[in-house]
């Protein structure tokens, strides 16, 4: 039986981008995301499609955590968990 993977450290000042592999598909404003290597289907909320929006290019975690709170009117703190949470689990 294999480990499983630590979480990767991801930080504010990581820069982060959309993994090539995955196939997504944007339909009543979520997003449908197939992560191919995993064989999972994620099914993102409003959240998570911004954040997958975010990150079509090459940018710094805290630029992404500042869209979400523009974006969705959330405390820094808030957006930073959910950034966070959602890069780690994605990577």
């Amino acid at each position: 039986m294999t480990p499983p993977s630590p979480v990767p450290s991801i930080t504010l000042s990581s820069r982060v981008r959309q993994v090539a592999e995955c196939a997504c598909q944007v339909m009543d404003g979520e997003t449908i995301l197939i992560v191919p290597k995993d064989r999972v289907v994620h099914l993102l909320n409003e959240t998570g499609s911004e954040i997958w929006a975010a990150i079509a290019e090459p940018v710094a975690v805290r630029e992404v955590v500042e869209r979400v709170c523009r974006e969705f009117e959330v405390e820094a703190a808030a957006a930073e968990k959910d950034t966070l949470d959602f890069l780690r689990e994605m990577a």
